[in-house]
């Protein structure tokens, strides 16, 4: 039996809420943080998050309640229903809200935000903003991607921005990610999770190993590795073990489930970056489940995730095929939902690989198109994909068809030079392999 020690408060709201937690929890014959764990879902909460909500003082976040009060309830006999509904109005009154007149207590102190303020209590906070993006590395409120076209056009993805990438099926949205992964949490340590609705746990992990390592993927899956690839992927591995990333694989995740398990990242690890591939499955998820109605709805909860504890959310979306023996490149209009995922989010980038249609066009390289940018022009710009090793890396400044307005496709850029985190492939390394999905 676990024994939770009550926190000291004053009488209120707050004290009674956990009062009642508390006599639930012994009532329930006070199982241990691990049983209650077990009996959600160990991929749900972690026993952390679940001894924090009983421990106070903090009130926690409802999904997190909702789960504990059903499990004590449960294992009290109680009839859990009326055990959540008694729980959800305590709960209510602790956050600052009577459930019976919340919306005229809303009506009548309206949030700070949702009334006319003068311009200067914006302007502190906007030059706080402009002094964040343009900080050295490492204390820029901004996050690069280490996608250097990218991260020239954004200065760095903002905490709260929703962000999507979306292509035909093979063109490589997965390699994309990944490599976005890596390069924040493996070689800058910035903590991300990772959210995978299609590759399992191994497969994802194969990928980081050939990308990192630089060994083949098809050879990691085939076992088929000389002894100084064994070697390199050793040494790789002690890489990714050391990086702040996570991963979670379920095809059925839903926004309730995310959400709870964002809490506890950030919470536990002042998550940064939330990665999803890919966006569909877990919006049908949500749809079933009743946590969401619609595509429109499912990307306004992200965005109030990411906005509520200050993450980068990456999503990618699938584009619709296309009957043409040679596809053109993508067009807004192909994307599905298209209209919803051009008004919620702050960034949409289609990809294309001329090569996945004719072998000829342009061996090994991915085109990256800004069609949507909140803060900035549309955008095109070029990068290397290397299929064999699951990764993209940068291309040099000047290369053909890099850095153009995507507007006006015509003029090609002239600035020369290398850029910075990913390292630039030589002419031999470019691939000429096929799917890298």
């Amino acid at each position: 039996m676990a024994k939770v020690n009550r926190p000291v408060l004053p009488d209120g709201p707050i004290r009674e809420f956990f009062d009642a937690l508390h006599q639930l929890h012994l009532a329930a014959g006070r199982p241990s943080m691990r049983n209650i764990q077990i009996s959600i879902g160990r991929d749900v909460l972690s026993h952390t998050t679940i001894h924090k909500a009983l421990r106070g003082p903090k009130v926690p976040s409802w999904g997190a309640i909702e789960l504990i009060v059903e499990v004590l309830a449960d294992k009290a006999k109680k009839n859990q229903p009326t055990t959540i509904e008694y729980f959800r109005q305590l709960w209510a009154r602790a956050e600052g809200w009577s459930v019976d007149d919340h919306a005229q207590k809303e009506r009548q102190h309206p949030p700070k935000d949702a009334s006319a303020r003068p311009i200067l209590d914006f302007l502190l906070g906007a030059l706080d903003e402009i002094e964040g993006t343009s900080a050295p590395e490492g204390t820029s409120r901004t996050i690069l991607t280490g996608i250097d076209g990218l991260d020239d056009l954004t200065g760095g993805l903002r905490p709260g921005s929703l962000n999507i990438i979306a292509s035909r099926v093979s063109v490589g949205k997965t390699a994309v990610t990944s490599t976005i992964g890596r390069s924040l949490a493996i070689e800058r340590s910035i903590s991300t999770a990772f959210f995978s609705l299609e590759e399992s746990e191994n497969e994802f992990q194969m990928r980081l190993l050939s990308a990192q390592g630089g060994v083949p993927f098809r050879q990691i899956r085939a076992s088929q590795l000389k002894d100084e690839e064994w070697t390199r992927l050793a040494r790789t591995m002690t890489d990714i073990a050391s990086a702040p990333l996570w991963l979670m694989h379920s095809s059925t995740l839903n926004l309730r489930l995310f959400k709870q398990e964002i809490e506890r990242l950030k919470s536990e690890h002042d998550l940064k970056v939330a990665i999803i591939d890919s966006l569909s499955p877990m919006v049908a998820a949500s749809i079933e489940d009743g946590s969401a109605q619609d595509m429109a709805d499912a990307l306004r909860q992200l965005k109030r995730i990411g906005s509520e504890h200050r993450i980068v959310i990456i999503a990618t979306a699938r584009i619709k095929e296309s009957s043409a023996t040679y596809p053109t490149e993508p067009e807004l209009a192909d994307l599905k939902d298209g209209d919803d995922i051009l008004n919620e989010a702050d960034m949409v980038a289609l990809l294309h690989r001329p090569d996945l249609y004719y072998f000829e066009d342009r061996p090994g390289e991915m085109d990256f198109r800004i069609m949507k940018y909140r803060h900035g022009p549309r955008y095109a710009f070029t990068v290397a994909l290397q299929g064999h090793y699951m990764r993209i890396l940068n291309l040099p400044r000047g290369w053909p068809n890099n850095m153009k307005d995507a507007s006006e496709e015509e003029s090609a850029a002239t600035n020369e030079g290398n850029y910075g985190s990913l390292r630039h492939p030589d002419d031999s390394e470019v691939d000429k392999q096929g799917s890298s999905e």
